[in-house]
């Protein structure tokens, strides 16, 4: 399987995930809606949208930690949304996952080496020196070994998340889902975990879906970039033609908030009108219509395909 001359190692195909509402009174949530796109064999993906957008619930739909209502997912062409057991638990070695926030996410009453055993129990691996591969874990992720012994109340935000890292990385798997992962730590330490990510990349051959509201940290780490907009896929190309030229109104409002060196403060910032309207309630036609300054009466009406009006340059939006 092959696009743009490069392997397909991911592909996302009319995926939904809905689910209900938390009270009575709320609808259906169409958090992920008819999503598809796909992520090549060594690149980093990146994901970006405002608050509530879905990015993270794709991100876990995409490894089964979330059923999905509709469509598949195919690693190496295979459809993992329906796995279960024995072939789920094979597949996770393949597609792991580095989450937000590492507090929640390390077991406080376990210490940095019984947390990096886990994957190796779980999977029951026998056949290598475990031990020997936590002592190398530790040093691709720039931590020493008398941090074994730790608690993760005794690390620090940064050395938690490294932890996790190495936890991701144990079974050397193929793609690692990163979800927001640098959001919750000072952006000194952001910027130190961001290039440990892109130096085990290089080294490793990973590949990358890189979920995160900060558009900075898009356009430092990502290769191509998918914009999405209340549950939709409204933009997707390489981080330089969408940083050039980039053609649905959503994604002009994002990238004219980002901080120009020499700009005067607020110029050329493009400011919405309005709320984002609810996923348990979204609008007709375009979700974005509702604050969009182009919209027309067919934006209104009709639902916009993900159409490609470049090379590798794909736009939802009724204007092309």
């Amino acid at each position: 399987m092959t696009a743009y001359g490069k392997e397909v190692l991911m592909e996302a195909d009319h995926v939904k995930v809905y689910y209900k509402g938390k009270d009575k009174n709320s609808g259906i949530v169409k958090a992920v809606d008819d999503v598809s796109f796909t992520i090549m064999k060594g690149e980093t993906f990146g994901v970006v949208g405002e608050s509530g957008c879905g990015k993270s619930t794709l991100g876990r739909a995409l490894i089964n930690l979330l059923k999905i209502t509709d469509g598949h997912v195919y690693l190496y062409g295979e459809d993992i949304a329906s796995m279960k057991g024995a072939k789920q638990k094979e597949m996770r070695k393949k597609a792991q996952i580095i989450f937000q926030d590492p507090s929640a996410c390390l077991n406080p009453r376990r210490t940095v080496k019984q947390i990096l055993m886990e994957p190796f129990e779980i999977h029951k691996i026998k056949d290598m020196d475990v031990e020997a591969r936590i002592r190398e874990l530790l040093q691709l992720v720039g931590l020493d070994e008398y941090h074994l012994s730790r608690y993760p109340h005794e690390l620090s935000g940064g050395q938690k998340q490294r932890i996790g890292i190495a936890r991701a990385l144990a079974l050397e798997p193929d793609i690692i889902i990163c979800d927001e992962e640098v959001s919750a730590l000072d952006v000194s330490v952001q910027a130190q975990v961001l290039n440990l990510l892109q130096e085990l990349k290089k080294k490793l051959g990973l590949t990358y879906f890189f979920i995160s509201h900060n558009l900075n940290v898009v356009y430092q780490v990502s290769d191509r970039v998918g914009v999405m907009y209340l549950g939709k896929m409204v933009e997707i190309a390489d981080y330089d033609q969408l940083y050039e030229k980039r053609y649905h109104p959503y994604t002009e409002a994002l990238l004219s908030a980002i901080p120009q060196v020499g700009q005067e403060a607020g110029k050329g910032r493009i400011r919405l009108e309005g709320e984002v309207p609810s996923p348990s309630d979204p609008p007709s036609g375009c979700r974005f219509h509702t604050r969009c300054p182009k919209a027309c009466d067919k934006c209104r009406e009709e639902i916009p395909e993900l159409k490609e009006i470049e090379a590798g340059h794909f736009v939802a939006c009724h204007l092309y």
